[in-house]
């Protein structure tokens, strides 16, 4: 560990609400990963409630890959809904993007500790341009929040579109012609 053998601990260098928020937006994106892939489960399972078995085609797949895979799977069998599935697919990869500038991005504190300053110098297909932003913790908080009120929505269009996560009671489920 070359690069910390000189520096402070982490812990000690940045403001409590900084690693707080990071770690927060870290753990939204980790389970923004494992939500899509339950999504995907769900759409290549349907209309048979979720097959497990599914899960071992999915799990691991790249994120924007399960996006294109719910966008194209939501295009062929449910196009009543589809504009928007690809809609909101579209506004989760762009909140996600957010997490991707403290994931690979080159970060230090500002002088007063309670903001971070961010580099990101991939090149600009990832939809940032290689200016320094300044955010606090309150704006790292609000893209964690973006990003599940994102998947939320999500999965709330699934649902309206007949896709559900489980087996319904008969009285529950839609008419054939409405799950084909």
């Amino acid at each position: 560990m070359v690069a910390f053998k000189h520096t402070k601990r982490i812990s000690d260098t940045y403001d409590e609400s900084i690693l707080s928020a990071i770690g927060t937006l870290m753990l939204t994106a980790a389970l923004t990963e494992t939500a899509l892939t339950l999504i995907c489960v769900r759409l290549l399972s349907h209309p048979k409630p979720m097959q497990p078995g599914v899960l071992f085609a999915v799990q691991g797949t790249e994120f924007r890959s399960k996006l294109y895979l719910i966008t194209q799977t939501c295009d062929a069998h449910f196009q009543q809904h589809a504009a928007d599935i690809k809609r909101q697919c579209k506004k989760i990869e762009r909140a996600f993007l957010k997490r991707n500038l403290f994931a690979h991005g080159l970060i230090d504190k500002t002088p007063t500790g309670d903001k971070l300053a961010i580099a990101f110098v991939k090149n600009i297909t990832y939809g940032h341009d290689n200016a320094i932003q300044i955010v606090t913790a309150k704006e790292i908080q609000s893209y964690s929040q973006n990003i599940e009120d994102r998947v939320r929505a999500l999965d709330n269009l699934l649902t309206k579109a007949g896709v559900h996560m489980y087996e319904l009671d008969q009285q529950d489920r839609p008419a054939d012609s409405a799950r084909q």
